[in-house]
């Protein structure tokens, strides 16, 4: 689904004794399954702010007297454009652990990373090459129509044997989907713009995180919240308690 957020208020001109209500919109963002973390709701807040200071300065003389409501709205999102292909965001260019296959006139980008996953020694480039056609019965997706929709994944785990956790960037890294399945785990990244997302394939997660932190150490991460652990008996420490609860973004406090 998408929300929105809509603050509803009083502006007046105390001097001139005017006074009007307005509201002000966030855009339209879309809310996947982690749910309405603290970034999304920064972005949308922020927004509004912006729009009610353009409002408010260059000597127009309107303040805000009283806050009167606050709406929040959604509306169906079905992400049907999923598979288009989207270039590798600069900060993340040189980040080796991550596969970001040209898919430029087919929308099949997240079977590729699940073939590229199995025959990742044969992948040599970020191109379709001819690994991708020799292997891709190895990938059973036929009971599911491609682009791939992220609630369609449950079942090609299930006749594939695989483990799909999928996480998202913007700015940072942020899990959207931890599998609780026992096969062959695959980490996807989704990469994003206003109505079209592309899979990439996060080719080991670990080193992926730690290029991504600019951490020298090989620290060992949590899929559900991204947490760094230092070694493996501090992960094994760390992990039961994390898997009692759903998929988070930990925001450091300002």
């Amino acid at each position: 689904m998408k929300m929105q957020i809509a603050v509803c208020v009083t502006l007046a001109k105390e001097l001139k004794a005017e006074e009007i209500k307005t509201c002000f919109n966030s855009l339209m963002e879309p809310v996947f399954r982690v749910g309405v973390t603290e970034g999304l709701y920064d972005k949308m807040k922020d927004h509004i702010l912006a729009k009610l200071e353009t409002f408010t300065e260059q000597g127009s003389g309107w303040t805000v007297r009283s806050l009167d409501r606050v709406y929040v709205n959604f509306a169906r999102f079905n992400p049907m454009k999923v598979g288009s292909y989207i270039p590798t965001p600069f900060e993340l260019e040189d980040n080796h652990f991550l596969l970001n296959i040209q898919t430029r006139t087919t929308n099949n980008c997240f079977k590729l990373c699940l073939l590229a996953s199995k025959h990742l020694a044969e992948v040599t480039a970020h191109r379709c090459e001819p690994w991708s056609y020799n292997k891709s019965k190895d990938i059973n997706i036929c009971h599911v129509e491609e682009p791939v929709k992220m609630t369609d994944i449950d079942k090609i785990e299930e006749t594939n044997n695989l483990s799909v956790n999928v996480f998202a960037y913007e700015g940072e890294a942020y899990p959207l989907r931890i599998s609780c399945k026992d096969g062959i785990p695959v980490d996807l990244l989704v990469l994003s713009n206003s109505d079209t997302f592309h899979y990439c394939l996060i080719t080991n997660f670990n080193a992926f995180m730690n290029r991504l932190m600019g951490r020298d150490h090989h620290y060992i991460y949590c899929r559900r919240c991204l947490h760094g652990c230092k070694g493996l008996q501090s992960y094994m420490n760390h992990k039961p308690f994390c898997d009692r609860n759903d998929p988070c973004r930990i925001d450091a406090v300002k």
